[in-house]
């Protein structure tokens, strides 16, 4: 297995797009991570990579290679598991992509109830939208993505919980009741999330024919709290963000109602290794249990 080397270390430059980043981590000089990248573009005679001062990245073909090299890579840890797994020893490391919200709020608590079990394994954390998280879980840059259900996605899906879209208005914002009408943010200034950050909320917009009046966009829910908290406009966040906020902001349910489902998503069950059954059998039991 370790003639994979030059395919690891292909894999991990295309994600840092810096060779001396790529030196670091690996524990290989970097001349030789360079000398190892070089002799597999002569190996398939392919550029895989453009190479500039700022760095490293990837050719259109070096993104097509990189997919294979990933699902190669996949099915090689799938064996090392499936090979201690038959000798009772846990081995391996988990990729798991994720909403922003759902790192800070489901997952500390979660993993460390995980490691108190399965302390061997190690589990890295990539944060990132929706559509950065459908695209590295089909591409298996990750194991497992931690999302809310899309229609007509290509993956499987296991329920988690329920959440729903709050707007975020201003402290002293004038309005009475206790929902925010959708339609308000037709004629009033908003603040949303970049749209292949959130779709949940441009397709409740969507559904529901509502064109808003976009001031500002931005990509953290944090840095649109602090936009809202300054009065810059009205926004939509999911509720699950709002928990223990420090931003001074009032939030209120949209209506009509809108739920989505939060779940973790994955290509399929044979796609997943030992470690990565275990890891979805025990987020099921996890959650199951949380809400008794």
């Amino acid at each position: 297995m370790d003639n994979l080397i030059k395919y690891k270390l292909f894999s991990l430059t295309a994600e840092t797009g810096n060779i001396s980043k790529t030196a670091a981590l690996s524990g290989y000089t970097q001349s030789g991570v360079s000398h190892t990248l070089k002799r597999l573009e002569e190996e398939v005679e392919l550029q895989l990579f453009v190479r500039d001062r700022y760095g490293v990245r990837l050719t259109p073909l070096g993104k097509e290679f990189l997919r294979y090299v990933n699902s190669l890579l996949a099915e090689e840890e799938r064996l090392r598991q499936f090979i201690y797994d038959t000798k009772g020893v846990e081995y391996g490391s988990l990729t798991i992509g994720t909403y922003t919200s759902i790192c800070t709020y489901w997952l500390p608590s979660m993993l460390n109830a995980f490691q108190f079990d399965h302390p061997s394994i190690q589990i890295k954390l990539r944060e990132g939208g929706s559509q950065e998280l459908e695209t590295w879980l089909a591409n298996r840059d990750v194991d497992m993505i931690f999302c809310s259900r899309q229609p007509e996605s290509n993956y499987e899906f296991c329920s988690l919980k329920k959440d729903i879209l709050m707007a975020v208005l201003p402290k002293d914002y004038q309005h009475t009741g206790t929902t925010f009408p959708l339609e308000k943010f037709q004629t009033v200034p908003s603040i949303l999330p970049e749209a292949d950050v959130d779709h949940d909320i441009y397709t409740v917009l969507h559904d529901h024919r509502i064109t808003p009046r976009i001031r500002f966009t931005a990509k953290e829910n944090h840095t649109i709290m602090a936009m809202v908290e300054n009065h810059l406009g009205i926004s939509i966040i999911p509720s699950l963000a709002l928990t223990n906020t420090s931003h001074d902001v009032r939030s209120l349910p949209i209506e009509p109602l809108f739920e989505r489902n939060l779940g973790i998503g994955y290509l399929s069950q044979e796609s997943l290794s030992p470690i990565g059954k275990k890891f979805l059998w025990f987020t099921q039991e996890y959650f199951s249990s949380q809400s008794e």
